[in-house]
């Protein structure tokens, strides 16, 4: 693969592969019986002109996963960010462009949740604690009904 003379072609790992997006694909189809939906996030990270195989194949999948989920798909690369494709507008289908090295683009994202993590801490502990034990039973009157 991409003239690399050491690859070795593993089957087992295609076949995980195939099951994998097939259980996904399952997972989407049965809960859009139900009336919902599932998102999906893919994150691609580095494939850039020279790795068509890797492009071409994410963004099949999103297209496929978009026919029963909401699909984001994440391409982080410096100098090809956007699609190889034009992809028509959806409500199930979102691509965004992160213009930038893998390494940063994580960090930054972990950095972000971080951030909303504590504020999420922070707006939580003013309220009232939620109490976990069960109320006291009342006290019955001796009075007659």
């Amino acid at each position: 693969m991409f003239n690399d003379v050491t690859f070795i072609n593993d089957d087992s790992q295609a076949r995980r592969w195939r099951r994998w997006r097939q259980a996904v694909m399952e997972v989407a189809k049965r809960a859009e019986r139900y009336g919902r939906r599932i998102r999906i996030l893919i994150l691609e990270i580095g494939c850039g002109a020279n790795i068509t195989t890797v492009r071409s194949a994410v963004e099949r999948d999103v297209g496929d996963f978009a026919e029963a989920a909401d699909v984001t798909l994440v391409r982080i690369n410096p100098d090809y960010p956007l699609p190889d494709k034009l992809l028509f507008p959806s409500g199930h289908m979102r691509h965004l462009a992160l213009p930038c090295r893998g390494l940063e683009a994580l960090l930054e994202i972990q950095r972000h949740y971080a951030e909303l993590a504590n504020a999420e801490w922070t707006d939580s502990s003013e309220e009232e604690p939620l109490r976990l034990e069960s109320p006291e039973p009342e006290e019955r009157s001796s009075g007659s009904r």
